[in-house]
């Protein structure tokens, strides 16, 4: 009797495991990143040795569903785009843009640090002969993974006006 109930609580145990390992699995996207969160300096900087702005400052970080803390790219393409005046994220996410920055997996990490929000990415961003001539940029991010996928952070604007 002892040796069964022995059994018994052993399976159970086991049981509960396998449960709670299946039902783990199915809500894991094996680390895959999942979302872009884009933060921008609310208005345009001077990168350069020229008075007046000629570029613009973001903190980009990836993430899992799994866990908030911001995540190192290790595949695909990252992109910021740049679109002048005020535009929405369909508009963003079809048209475009005045600017686009790529970089390769291999090139973020000139990019990185880690701060309590865990690994991140932070652009000084020129943009050349690709001039603003509104108010205000808008700004969003892909990541692509070829023949994968695509993934989108939000809309941010930024201000290119000087006082």
């Amino acid at each position: 009797m002892r040796e069964r109930r022995r059994w018994t609580v052993l399976s159970v145990a086991v049981l509960s495991v396998l449960v709670v390992l299946t039902g783990c699995a199915g809500l894991s996207t094996g680390g895959r990143l999942t979302e872009l969160h884009l933060f921008g300096v609310p208005v345009a900087l001077n990168l350069g040795s020229k008075s007046g702005p000629d570029g613009i400052g973001l903190r980009l970080y990836a993430s899992t569903a799994d866990a908030a803390k911001g995540i190192p790219v290790r595949d695909g393409v990252l992109e910021i785009l740049m679109f002048d005046g005020t535009v929405g994220e369909a508009y963003a996410r079809s048209e475009k843009p005045l600017k686009t920055w790529s970089f390769t997996s291999g090139q973020l990490g000139a990019f990185a640090g880690t701060s309590s929000l865990g690994v991140g990415y932070q652009f000084p961003l020129r943009w050349g002969a690709d001039v603003p001539r509104q108010p205000v940029v808008t700004v969003i991010a892909r990541h692509v993974v070829p023949n994968k996928s695509v993934t989108w952070s939000t809309a941010t604007t930024i201000s290119i006006v000087t006082r």
